[in-house]
């Protein structure tokens, strides 16, 4: 038999089991900033100055681009579980300026 939703005890249904943490969301804007710079298009300069060649500046430009995204799922699911909580507990109207606040002071509290 299935569970239904009034088995559910009623601290459960709703919101996070943890506060949101002000360090985690900017680890996590950071580590997304660092995805978006395209670091991976240095790789043939970088290739060139070391005296390598064209085929090993495009392997060092996919490695470039896979430690990348890497390191973006990483500052997706460090900032993101803190950065759904706060977009469940604000309203639409004060989200952009409680987050500015949080990443900006570090302080839950506006």
């Amino acid at each position: 038999m299935l569970p239904r939703l009034g088995d559910v005890p009623e601290e459960k249904l709703g919101g996070t089991d943890r506060a949101i943490s002000a360090t985690r969301l900017r680890v996590g804007i950071v580590l997304l900033l660092v995805w978006l710079i395209p670091f991976w298009a240095l790789a043939p300069w970088i290739a060139k100055s070391l005296g390598w060649s064209v085929h090993a500046g495009v392997q060092l430009g996919i490695a470039m681009s896979i430690g990348q995204t890497l390191i973006g799922i990483v500052g997706a699911v460090t900032g993101g579980k803190d950065a759904t909580a706060l977009v469940k507990t604000t309203p639409v109207k004060e989200l952009p300026a409680r987050a500015w606040h949080i990443l900006w002071t570090g302080n839950m509290d506006q």
